[in-house]
């Protein structure tokens, strides 16, 4: 059934028409798909103004990246100096270090004549002693220090004509 409203405009029911709704739903569409569309542009337009600032920043950086790279090259050029030099220096004795660690150990009542190396580890000492208690102490001396091992006496002879005792002692390294 068909209905027709013959009624004037003014007098008429208020309803919503059709039309109208229409019209209504594709304007909020389009203004929603503007508004859309300008978040995306405007996101756009921050990432890259984003990017043109990191590539400034990037660009004012490139001199200190350069002279990073230059000091890396330099480190690695030390690093492999002193790593030769590590390797140079546990090959070598260092005898002022041997002979000032002898110098703590050794008691006033003894003295070297002669120090010698006779291999990679080890080195022989000659010397002089006040008598058989001082070379006694001074050879327990050596057992108990960190860096010397295994003091062995070779020969120990006592001079009559200085009253002295000459003595031969090999000493081995731990290590320094």
């Amino acid at each position: 059934m068909i209905r027709i409203n013959l009624l004037p405009q003014e007098e008429r029911r208020a309803g919503i028409s059709g039309k109208k709704t229409l019209i209504r739903f594709f304007a909020g569409l389009a203004i929603c798909m503007a508004l859309l569309y300008a978040y995306g542009e405007y996101r756009i337009y921050d990432l890259k103004r984003q990017i043109q600032e990191v590539q400034v920043r990037s660009e004012l950086l490139q001199p200190t990246r350069a002279k990073m790279a230059d000091w890396n090259q330099k480190l690695q050029a030390i690093s492999v100096r002193e790593n030769l030099l590590i390797q140079l220096t546990g090959q070598r004795k260092s005898w002022p270090a041997i002979i000032a660690h002898l110098g703590m150990v050794m008691p006033r009542e003894v003295w070297l004549t002669e120090f010698r190396s006779s291999d990679t580890d080890a080195f022989q000492i000659k010397g002089c002693a006040l008598g058989y208690a001082e070379l006694s102490g001074f050879l327990k001396r050596l057992e108990q220090h960190e860096v010397f091992t295994d003091p062995t006496l070779i020969k120990a002879e006592f001079d009559p004509s200085l009253r002295i005792i000459r003595f031969e002692v090999s000493v081995k390294l731990k290590g320094i």
